[in-house]
């Protein structure tokens, strides 16, 4: 069995060398991964700027419809409780259900102050004081 699932459309470059190596199988749906995982990733559809842009309007709608099947929600989850990760900022209600943000499961909030030590220390590595 892989190391990692992966729920997701489409592929990139770097998905398709992971799949190679053996180490993350893709599936279909994210009903299929997370009987499998610990951990459940998520992150934003639709970048911040372009969230409210009316000119980028129907993209956004275009990835909300192709998007919502991968919604972490509690009827996604399936009764199971994996670790939920999301690298904020986040759309509640869309990538993933509002109420499950702030769920004891939830590791969104350590992930983000962890995120934000790791930018203070390369700003001191890059400003040559670390």
């Amino acid at each position: 069995m892989p190391n990692h699932l992966v729920a997701h459309p489409g592929t990139s470059i770097l998905m398709e060398r992971a799949l190679r190596s053996g180490h993350v199988e893709q599936v279909s749906a994210l009903a299929e991964a997370v009987p499998q995982s610990d951990f459940v990733y998520t992150d934003t559809w639709v970048d911040m700027e372009f969230y409210r842009d009316e000119a980028y309007r129907e993209e956004t709608e275009r990835r909300i419809r192709t998007m919502m099947p991968f919604q972490v929600n509690r009827q996604t989850l399936q009764g199971y409780a994996p670790y939920l990760m999301h690298d904020m900022p986040v759309h509640p209600g869309f990538e993933i259900e509002e109420e499950l943000i702030e769920s004891e499961r939830s590791i969104v909030y350590r992930q983000a102050e962890n995120r934000m030590y790791a930018q203070m220390a390369l700003i001191l590595h890059l400003l040559g004081l670390g």
